[in-house]
């Protein structure tokens, strides 16, 4: 489990670094420590469990895994979801975005919010993601596909 820590994962065509970070609500979280290994210029993937984490993270990341959000697990349409248990804009809810320049991917998992909202999902599926990436020399994530 990588909390708060890097590990550089080696393999032949080429190596990249494995970013754990705790959640964003956590008051001992150690982003600074997490990324301090990071200094040879590899590609680097984050995990995290709250994308609200990403405003916060330097902008040297290939791609910023996240979830949280259940998508906002009540969608209303042509609007979208009402809320989303993020800071971050209701757009970002669910699925591949750019964000500052990162590709950020948010699933919406397949549970459901058990606090401050009812226990049900509209319009927003479970889903659990596969994210096929490619890391390319320069640091860059090329993206063949995600789904559901």
């Amino acid at each position: 489990m990588l909390e708060d820590r890097a590990r550089r994962i080696e393999r032949p065509g080429g190596d990249f670094w494995l970013v754990g970070l705790k959640d964003y609500w956590e008051d001992d979280r150690d982003l600074a420590g997490a990324i301090a290994p990071l200094t040879d210029g590899l590609p680097a993937l984050a995990f995290t469990h709250n994308p609200d984490v990403f405003s916060t993270l330097p902008g040297r990341f290939a791609l910023v895994l996240a979830g949280h959000t259940h998508g906002g697990q009540f969608v209303v349409p042509f609007f979208g979801p009402p809320v989303t248990a993020s800071r971050l804009p209701r757009l970002f809810a669910g699925g591949l975005h750019d964000f500052r320049g990162t590709p950020l991917h948010v699933s919406r998992g397949v549970g459901m919010e058990r606090g401050f909202s009812p226990p049900v999902r509209f319009l927003c599926p479970p889903e659990i993601c596969v994210v096929d990436l490619r890391l390319s020399r320069a640091g860059r994530v090329s993206r063949s596909g995600t789904s559901p």
